[in-house]
């Protein structure tokens, strides 16, 4: 009976050991979840203030200024037509999708067309950035760097890491 005993608080042990384990486990990973979360400075660049905003992170002067804005309309007039005619193929996709009997070789079509546009665009992005880069100065082209970066994998949601652009600096 002793020897029973004996075995269960070695059992009752190694469980409380274990659940202790555990929670202290969780609250760690939660605790750098949130840390990691709010060292993350998300800034979103809608289209009507990309200006301003590269403005802000590159410190450009009055004339680099006058060159982005003629980079960006011409950039915002081509992906603009692309975007559309995506949208569009996407639809009739659907549409073909959605038939009693589907023409594959439609589908097949229509994806090809979805790819060529999905690559005029990231040309068209290449050319931007490019043309940007020509315009900056050393230090603001690896400020650009960090910003296209943040847009290309990030899907225009700009991390910059602290220190980087004039706009943390003021903190």
């Amino acid at each position: 009976m002793f020897k029973n005993v004996k075995i269960l608080s070695w059992l009752v042990v190694i469980l409380l050991a274990s659940n202790i384990a555990m929670v202290v486990t969780v609250l760690y990973r939660t605790n750098n979840v949130t840390r990691r979360a709010s060292q993350r400075t998300d800034v979103e660049v809608p289209i009507e203030r990309r200006s301003r905003f590269f403005n802000e992170q590159l410190d450009l002067s009055t004339e680099q200024m006058e060159r982005f804005r003629l980079s960006n309309r011409s950039f915002n007039r081509k992906t603009a037509g692309i975007s559309s005619e995506m949208k569009e193929l996407r639809a009739e996709i659907i549409e073909e999708l959605t038939k009693e009997n589907s023409d594959t070789e439609k589908l097949e079509r229509l994806s090809y067309e979805i790819g060529n546009r999905h690559r005029d665009l990231k040309i068209i992005t290449n050319d931007f950035y490019l043309e940007m880069k020509e315009l900056c100065d050393s230090t603001q082209r690896e400020r650009l760097a960090i910003v296209f970066r943040s847009l290309l994998e990030g899907e225009q949601n700009i991390a910059i890491p602290k220190g980087q652009g004039r706009q943390l600096n003021r903190q």
